[in-house]
C-alpha cells in the first residue's frame, strides 16, 4: 500500500486552495482499493463502493455484495484490522480530494455557495461525518491505535465538514459568540489570552481574545498568533490551545451538558486548531508534526465527541442512507479493478 501521508501531501498541494476566490480544478474521483477476484471474477472479500459523485462518498459491501460498514467488517475475525482501516482512509482521503477540488472556492470564501450548491455542501458534511464516525468507531471495537496520517485525514474531514457547516449556517455556536467586541482598523496592542466561556462549566468551552489596554476583548484566532512577529511564545500557545481542546473534550460528555453549545465549543477549537496546522496557507490538508502522535490523539478524539454530541440533537446524523448513483464494473481476471 502506498505511503498515504506523501501522496496526500503532494495531491493536496496539487488540487486544494480553499484562500483565493482563483477557480480550482476538480481532480477525478478514482476508486483507490483493491478488490482480491476470484477465477470467476466475484469478489471475495470486502470491497469499496465509490458514488458516481463524490459529495456522497462510498460504502463497504462484503464479500456476498451486501451494503455495510467498516465497524459491521472488523466484527469478522477473519478480517484483518488493519488493511480495511488503511483502505478506509485512503478511500476517505479520495472524497476528500474530490470535495476540496469540488467547493474550495466556496469553503474557502471566496464566494456565497449557490442554491444547490447547499443541499450539496449539507450532504458532503453528512457524508464526511459519516465516513469519520466508521472510523472512529471501527478504532473502538477493534483496541486498534491511532495513527499520525489518521488524524491527518480526520483532521482534514473535520475542517471541511465544519466549515460546509458554517457555510450554510448550521455549526454549533461559538464560544463567547456575541460577548466580544468588534475590533477597529488598524493595529491594536493588547495581549492574548485563552478566555473561557464560562469557568464553572468548562465543556462551554473558550476561544482566544487579545484583551487591549481599554478594557475591550476582541476576537482572535490560533492562526494569527502563530504569525504574530511581536514575540508570542509559540509553544505555550500551541500547549494553551492543546489544553483548551482537550478540556472541553473531556468535559463535554457528562449528562447535564447542553449538546449544541458543548458541540459548538468543540468544534470551534478544533476548526481553530486544524486551521492553524495545515501544510500551506492556501491548503486544507492538516499537517502533524512528525512524533506528536499525542496531536493525532487529540484530533481524533475531539472529533469522535463532536460527532456523539451532535448526534444527540440529529439521531440520523451518522446513518444512511448509504450511497447511490453507484455503479461496480467487476473487471475480467487479472485486469486491474476500477469502480466509477
Amino acid at each position: 500500500m502506498a505511503d498515504v501521508s506523501t501522496r496526500t501531501r503532494r495531491r493536496w498541494r496539487r488540487f486544494v486552495n480553499t484562500g483565493r476566490s482563483t477557480p480550482v480544478r476538480l481532480p477525478l474521483f478514482q476508486q483507490p482499493t483493491e478488490v482480491t477476484m476470484s477465477t470467476n471474477g466475484a469478489a471475495i472479500g470486502p470491497v469499496i463502493e465509490a458514488a458516481t459523485d463524490p459529495v456522497r462518498g462510498f460504502r463497504w459491501r462484503d464479500g456476498a455484495g451486501r451494503s455495510t460498514t467498516l465497524p459491521d467488517l472488523l466484527q469478522d475475525p477473519s478480517h484483518p484490522t488493519a488493511p480495511l482501516v488503511d483502505r478506509h482512509l485512503d478511500a476517505l482521503d479520495e472524497v476528500l480530494i474530490a470535495a476540496a477540488g469540488r467547493f474550495g472556492e466556496v469553503l474557502g470564501g471566496g464566494r456565497a455557495p449557490e442554491q444547490t450548491e447547499r443541499s450539496q455542501l449539507s450532504e458532503l458534511a453528512h457524508t464526511l461525518d459519516r465516513l469519520v464516525h466508521e472510523y472512529t468507531h471501527a478504532l473502538e471495537i477493534s483496541a486498534s491505535p491511532i495513527a499520525i496520517q489518521g488524524g491527518q485525514i480526520v483532521g482534514t474531514a473535520h475542517l471541511l465538514s465544519y466549515r460546509a457547516r458554517t457555510v450554510i449556517g448550521t455549526a454549533g455556536p461559538v464560544p463567547l459568540e456575541g460577548e466580544l467586541d468588534e475590533p477597529t482598523p488598524g493595529v491594536v496592542p493588547g495581549y492574548a489570552e485563552m478566555a473561557e466561556a464560562d469557568p464553572a462549566a468548562p465543556w462551554r468551552g473558550a476561544r482566544w481574545i487579545v484583551r487591549t489596554p481599554d478594557g475591550s476583548r476582541l476576537p482572535a484566532r490560533l492562526d494569527m498568533l502563530l504569525r504574530d512577529s511581536s514575540g508570542v511564545d509559540r509553544k505555550l500557545t500551541q500547549d494553551t490551545h492543546r489544553q483548551a481542546l482537550q478540556t472541553t473534550t473531556s468535559a463535554a460528555l457528562a449528562e447535564d451538558v447542553d449538546a449544541s453549545v458543548a458541540g459548538g465549543a468543540i468544534d470551534w477549537l478544533l476548526y481553530d486548531w486544524l486551521h492553524a496546522n495545515r501544510d500551506d496557507p492556501s491548503s486544507v490538508a492538516v499537517q502533524i508534526t512528525r512524533g506528536r502522535l499525542d496531536d493525532a490523539q487529540m484530533i481524533v478524539g475531539a472529533a469522535r465527541t463532536s460527532l456523539t454530541l451532535r448526534a444527540r440533537l440529529d439521531p440520523t446524523l451518522l446513518d444512511g442512507p448509504p450511497p447511490t448513483g453507484t455503479s461496480a464494473r467487476r473487471p475480467p481476471p487479472g485486469s486491474s479493478h476500477d469502480i466509477s
